[in-house]
């Protein structure tokens, strides 16, 4: 009776559901997913990656490069994950993707800059209904809880004003709505016409409110352009909470501090998508890109 009570006790531990126990490590790693979950392998709370470069990857130890590797479920569709800072609640090395075809594992780079806030870290991984991931979406979460340490010596003893990091997050969600029009250097292109945009879902977080200058899109390794300022390529129209935030070219958009979801659409000038490069502009001088 004794031998079948252990046996129990070892696979609720390996569930992921508790993040303590290391010896119960291998257990957890060897449990797949449930079909519409995602569990975090690396780095685990035994086997904590520890940041201790003074940036750009020239300090000791453990350096300020390490992997988040995932597995995922047959059913996700879709998922994020990111680490969260347990004291002052800072956010890093966010990525949400769509799920390839019988993709099970993903292996996610985070790089640290050095400049990040002293904390210990949760890693977490969420599968999602759609973007962006929040509350309402979140079908499953994992946590390992204490994954990550970040103590270099550049990096603060206390958050920036207003809390969190900035931060840009970009999927191309869809190519079928439409709300811009074919490139032709007037307010008019920032109406509905010319057939389906491009659907870009960008979450952007924000210590402090900003004012976006102008926003660009360029598909990587080809001459594709379009933005929000420049009447020289095609539109970019903004929306944020279904309401349009530009009708012309040049026009800025207030953005708030904390997170927030801008769609962005643009008529196709390619009808195969690629690699496209979203660069918010701030009229601090500032810049955020992402890559999808």
């Amino acid at each position: 009776m004794l031998a079948i009570i252990t046996v129990i006790a070892l696979n609720a531990i390996g569930t992921g559901q508790s993040t303590t126990g290391c010896n119960f490590d291998g257990v957890k790693s060897n449990i797949p997913p449930s079909p519409d979950g995602i569990k975090i392998t690396t780095p685990t709370a035994c086997k904590k990656f520890t940041a201790t470069s003074t940036g750009g990857g020239s300090g000791s130890g453990s350096g300020d490069t390490f992997t988040i590797g995932v597995d995922i479920g047959a059913a996700v569709a879709k998922y994020k994950v990111e680490i969260v800072g347990q004291k002052y609640g800072q956010i890093y090395c966010q990525w949400s993707e769509n799920v390839t075809v019988n993709t099970t594992h993903k292996d996610i780079p985070c790089t640290l800059s050095g400049s990040e806030v002293c904390d210990i870290y949760d890693v977490k991984a969420y599968s999602c209904a759609g973007f962006p991931c929040t509350t309402t979406k979140i079908v499953k979460t994992y946590t390992e809880k204490g994954a990550v340490e970040v103590k270099n010596s550049n990096c603060p003893s206390s958050p920036p004003p207003g809390g969190g990091s900035n931060s840009l997050s970009v999927l191309l969600d869809s190519a079928s709505a439409d709300f811009a029009k074919d490139y032709g250097n007037s307010a008019n292109d920032f109406l509905p016409g010319d057939g389906p945009d491009w659907h870009w879902t960008a979450n952007l977080t924000l210590t402090n409110p900003k004012t976006i200058d102008h926003i660009d899109v360029r598909l990587n390794g080809t001459g594709d352009y379009w933005s929000t300022v420049n009447n020289g390529a095609w539109p970019v129209v903004v929306r944020k909470n279904g309401s349009q935030q530009n009708s012309d070219y040049g026009q800025q958009i207030p953005a708030n501090s904390g997170a927030q979801t801008f769609d962005l659409y643009s008529n196709k000038s390619i009808l195969t998508p690629g690699t496209f490069r979203i660069t918010f502009f701030f009229t601090d001088g500032s810049s955020l890109t992402d890559d999808t």
